[in-house]
């Protein structure tokens, strides 16, 4: 029925060259004046909600949901509730949730927000990956999910919350990606289902009204009694007498006692959860560099600088004309890859790093600034992306971390046994996996096999000790950096980033022959 139909298209003819060439082809589809397909009721009832489950799973993971049903969410479109509240209850800043789990050793990572939404029910749920000792402490986890939901049912919706939501939004929107064209169509045809077609390009990003009301509203709903909260772990064989139907997964299923309810209904929040601060680094300075140089800049990359310490390449992008940049930084170290023992320890300390920064570089990374850290086979690899605005402040912030970080026993422990399991887990993959793994250790000069990660990883050797031995005397006492450049950057801030981040390593150039190469 036409009434129930939705049609975009794309392409470079004038939009009455398009309408005359596509109208015949769609004009004598009938109008039955078909009612729109609704699911007619909401898929989880009484029967589910209040409900905990434990879930055995096949391969060595540990991790909570918790769930609860709401009301359709779509006529709310143009407030956005939801975000506001799947902005503050996924945050991991200080005084979140998150970090508040992560400081007490429970959890090691947490996002939140709307997992469906239909015609007339909607799904918003939190999904966390425990900790070891979060794995015997799910209880305790969920209550303190309740604590921070009731602070934030009891502190009045705060317009700056929603002005920052609406600032990101806007930017987004403005400074959006181009989509590919069959990506494109296919996302409008289904969002005018939803919004009309004067703002169905606009919609998903704008936050047009602060409607403190229905954050209120939608907060009263998080309660325990309606939500479902499931706990995926090997630990949970004894818990599980029953069989999933088509593939046999170990599960068992409780209801939660009343005096459960209300224990986490009533519990007064922690005296750590309160809402973030203003976000940093929310840019404010979107001029293109490319409009202000006095020549056309070089079709092609430069390069700025190379001597023993450092390799410089750089371009000013005059061609997508967005005021964001790139800045790739490759740490050539050495030691980083000569034996299983120095793989993972580097690897331990790109994932330490990383998470000592997170508090500080999650305000980034809703503003819409990333970054990256990872070690390779010839060192360290640092990734930034994003509005050129903040970056270098986000840069400096990552190698000053990089040259001075915490490695904390508890966390390194937390993160060893992420790694251990991952390695773990590698031969639990599809069977086209490992031949992909194999081809590419083959085709390499030098490549140790994970199985050699995996033993030093859960042996004795592998403690805080040995990492921070390693990080201080040997990891950067020796190394090259090679630098890229790009986007809406100038050869002057390029120079002046590479040059402050030389500083601070504070390292010894490589001589040519130790340079790592990869054959």
């Amino acid at each position: 029925s036409a009434n129930a139909m939705r049609l975009a298209v794309l392409g470079r003819e004038s939009l009455d060259h398009l309408e005359a060439l596509i109208a015949p082809l769609f004009v004598h589809v009938p109008n039955k004046q078909r009612p729109m397909p609704m699911w007619g009721g909401h898929p989880y009832g009484p029967s589910q909600m209040g409900t905990h489950m434990q879930v055995v799973p096949v391969r060595n993971i540990r991790a909570l949901s918790l769930t609860w049903p709401l009301p359709s969410l779509r006529h709310m479109w143009r407030s956005k509730p939801y975000r506001y509240i799947s902005h503050l209850l996924g945050h991991e800043s200080e005084g979140s949730l998150l970090s508040l789990l992560k400081d007490l050793g429970l959890v090691d990572s947490l996002t939140a927000g709307e997992k469906e939404s239909a015609t007339d029910f909607a799904l918003f749920e939190v999904q966390m990956a425990l900790t070891e000792k979060g794995d015997s402490h799910v209880d305790s986890i969920i209550a303190t999910t309740y604590q921070y939901i009731s602070m934030l049912a009891a502190t009045p919706p705060a317009q700056w919350v929603h002005d920052e939501c609406a600032a990101m939004g806007e930017m987004s929107f403005r400074f959006q990606e181009s989509m590919e064209p069959v990506d494109l169509v296919t996302y409008l045809s289904n969002a005018l289902e939803t919004y009309p077609p004067r703002e169905v390009m606009s919609s998903s990003y704008l936050f047009e009204d602060f409607e403190p009301a229905s954050v209120s509203a939608l907060l009263s709903l998080l309660t325990p009694e309606r939500g479902m909260s499931i706990h995926t772990s090997n630990s949970n064989g004894p818990h599980a007498p029953l069989r999933e139907r088509w593939y046999g997964t170990p599960f068992g299923l409780r209801r939660l006692s009343a005096e459960q309810i209300g224990e986490w209904s009533t519990a007064t929040p922690h005296e750590a959860l309160h809402l973030p601060s203003p976000n940093p680094f929310i840019p404010t300075d979107f001029d293109l560099l490319c409009d202000s140089l006095p020549a056309e800049p070089p079709p092609s990359l430069t390069k700025l600088r190379d001597d023993r310490s450092v390799e410089l390449w750089h371009k000013t992008d005059a061609v997508f004309r967005r005021p964001r940049g790139n800045v790739y930084m490759n740490l050539l170290a050495p030691c980083a890859y000569h034996s299983p023992r120095q793989v993972v320890l580097t690897s331990l300390f790109s994932r330490l790093l990383s998470d000592e920064l997170t508090e500080y570089s999650y305000h980034a990374d809703v503003a819409g600034l990333h970054y990256r850290v990872f070690n390779c086979n010839t060192g360290m690899r640092v990734m930034l992306a994003g509005y050129s605005h903040k970056l270098p402040v986000l840069l400096n912030k990552v190698m000053g971390k990089m040259v001075e970080p915490e490695l904390l026993e508890e966390r390194f422990k937390i993160q060893r046994d992420i790694l251990t399991r991952e390695y773990a887990n590698f031969f639990k993959e599809q069977p086209y996996s490992h031949a992909m793994y194999m081809t590419s250790r083959f085709l390499e000069l030098q490549r140790w096999h994970i199985i050699e990660y995996l033993e030093y990883a859960s042996s004795d050797a592998c403690d805080v000790e040995d990492l921070r031995r390693f990080v201080t005397l040997d990891l950067f006492k020796r190394l090259r950096l090679e630098v890229l450049c790009h986007g809406n950057f100038s050869a002057a801030q390029a120079e002046a980033m590479a040059a402050h981040t030389e500083n601070q390593l504070g390292a010894e150039p490589l001589s040519l022959s130790e340079r790592p190469q990869n054959r």
